[in-house]
């Protein structure tokens, strides 16, 4: 489904589990997949045991489909995303901007921290949700859902972040114009270099 820029976007959530062979699908518990407009994924991931801050690139199996952690289906479902919100006492409140080349291409992840009291009440909401979106392509406008705190930091953090990616921006109905693009090169970091954002 190709999106058209819609400013009442609609939200989607889905289990990250469901979308993994059973044999690993319970390591991927509480990981939820945030779609805005069907196209625009956040990730919010349970904690990752300040493996992200420590060090980058975290030691990983060679194969991503054989893994045998939570901390590994945590960290290898962030290393493939783009946004990622996740629980940090230390670090709420902050945006880590991550560049690596762990998989195939470079890519840069922007890191959302939020307390771990906050990302409890986002797992609460996001699985209430996801209950009530049985099908892939089922939906809430956010106008219908901007009640939620996990729909709030979205509208209020994420994507007015000045690192999130202008052609999303695009997508979501909010770029001044589609020319108003990312310039991926004013933000990038160097490799396995990190940056915190206050």
């Amino acid at each position: 489904m190709k999106p058209f820029p819609r400013y009442d976007f609609p939200v989607s959530v889905r289990r990250q589990a469901l979308e993994e062979d059973s044999e690993t699908a319970a390591l991927y518990e509480n990981i939820f997949d945030v779609r805005l407009n069907f196209k625009i994924s956040i990730m919010f991931i349970p904690s990752l045991y300040q493996t992200v801050r420590s060090s980058w690139v975290p030691t990983l199996p060679d194969n991503v489909d054989c893994i045998s952690t939570e901390l590994e289906a945590r960290l290898i479902t962030a290393a493939l995303s783009n946004y990622i919100v996740t629980p940090d006492k230390e670090l709420a409140g902050t945006e880590l901007i991550i560049k690596n080349d762990l998989l195939q291409g470079v890519k840069t992840s922007i890191f959302f921290y939020v307390t771990p009291e906050e990302f409890e009440t986002f797992t609460i909401e996001l699985s209430d949700l996801a209950e009530r979106l049985f099908s892939i392509h089922d939906s809430r406008q956010v106008s219908e859902v901007n009640n939620l705190d996990f729909v709030k930091l979205i509208l209020s953090k994420i994507i007015t972040s000045t690192h999130f990616i202008k052609e999303d921006l695009h997508v979501l109905g909010r770029a001044k114009s589609i020319n108003d693009h990312f310039d991926s090169a004013a933000h990038e970091v160097s490799d396995n270099f990190q940056e915190t954002i206050q």
